[in-house]
């Protein structure tokens, strides 16, 4: 590709476009991490062991033991008609 030496410098637009570019990405991860922070920390961290159902084991699952329940899919048959 072929550049002249006018496109290789930056002018006062673009870095005005890049910095504004860079600016909302930083921004947008800094809330993404800050959400996470908080869902993190005002869930409990009790919640697995507060459910008096017993947990899955590999010997359970390897002896036949644990059957899960089927799954029923009849609402995505709904919302695929509707949208063909």
């Amino acid at each position: 590709m072929y550049f002249t030496f006018l496109d290789l410098i930056n002018t006062k637009g673009k870095r005005r476009k890049r910095t504004w570019i860079i600016t909302g990405v930083v921004v947008v991860v800094g809330i993404g991490i800050a959400v996470a922070a908080i869902v993190l920390i005002t869930t409990r961290s009790g919640d697995a062991e507060d459910t008096d159902t017993p947990s899955l084991n590999l010997e359970d699952f390897l002896n036949g033991k644990f059957s899960p329940k089927t799954f029923n899919g009849t609402w995505t048959s709904a919302i695929l008609n509707a949208l063909f």
